[in-house]
C-alpha cells in the first residue's frame, strides 16, 4: 500500500488518463488550436460583413466584435505549446467539420437580422461553451495564463453579445425570421 497518490492522480485533484478530468498537453493544444481557428474565422467573417452592412448599428457592432475575435485569436496563439512535436501534429484548424462548413455558408449571408441572430444564437454560444470547457478542464497551476486570457475574452464576448442582441432587437422588433432560425439550426454548432 502506498502513502502517496497513485500515478493517475493529478496534484490539483483530477485524474488522468483513466478519469480524464484534466487535459494532457496534447489534448489542450488540439482544443486550443480549434478555438484559435474559430476566433480568427469569426473575426474575419464579421469584418467581411462590416464592409457591406447597411444598418449602421449592426455595422459598428460587427466591426468591434470582429476586432475582438481577431485579437483573441492573436493572444491565444501566443499560448500554444511550443514543442516541435506538438506544433507539427496539432495545428490551428477547425475544431469540427461543421465549423468550416458554417463559415463557408455564413460568408454570403446579407440579411442584417440573420447575421445578428447567427452571432447571438450560434457563434457566441459555441465560444462560451468552449471557453467554459477549457477553463474547467485546464490545470489551474500550469494553465493559469490560458485561464486568465479566456476570462478576458469571455468578458468581451459577454459585452459583444449584449450589444449585438440589442441591435437585433432593434432590427427585428423581437420577431425572429424563420430563415434565421433554420440557418442557425442547420449550422450544427448549437447543442440540442
Amino acid at each position: 500500500m502506498s502513502d502517496g497518490p497513485d500515478d493517475t492522480t493529478h496534484p490539483d485533484g483530477g485524474t488522468h488518463p483513466d478519469g480524464d478530468d484534466w487535459f494532457a498537453l496534447s489534448e489542450l493544444t488540439l482544443r486550443l488550436g480549434g478555438l484559435i481557428w474559430v476566433e480568427e474565422a469569426v473575426g474575419s467573417l464579421l469584418r467581411e460583413w462590416t464592409a457591406d452592412e447597411p444598418h449602421v448599428g449592426a455595422r459598428l457592432a460587427f466591426s468591434e466584435t470582429g476586432t475582438h475575435h481577431a485579437w483573441h485569436g492573436e493572444i491565444l496563439r501566443g499560448l500554444l505549446a511550443t514543442s516541435p512535436a506538438l506544433r507539427s501534429t496539432y495545428s490551428v484548424r477547425p475544431p469540427t467539420e461543421n465549423w468550416k462548413r458554417a463559415v463557408d455558408e455564413l460568408t454570403p449571408v446579407s440579411e442584417t437580422a440573420t447575421r445578428l441572430l447567427v452571432v447571438t444564437r450560434a457563434l457566441h454560444p459555441w465560444l462560451d461553451r468552449e471557453f467554459a470547457a477549457l477553463c474547467d478542464l485546464s490545470v489551474q497551476t500550469s494553465d493559469r495564463p490560458l485561464v486568465r486570457q479566456l476570462g478576458f475574452a469571455a468578458l468581451d464576448h459577454g459585452h459583444d453579445t449584449r450589444v449585438i442582441a440589442d441591435v437585433a432587437e432593434t432590427v427585428t422588433g423581437g420577431v425572429v425570421p424563420l430563415g434565421a432560425t433554420r440557418l442557425v439550426s442547420s449550422l450544427g454548432l448549437v447543442e440540442r
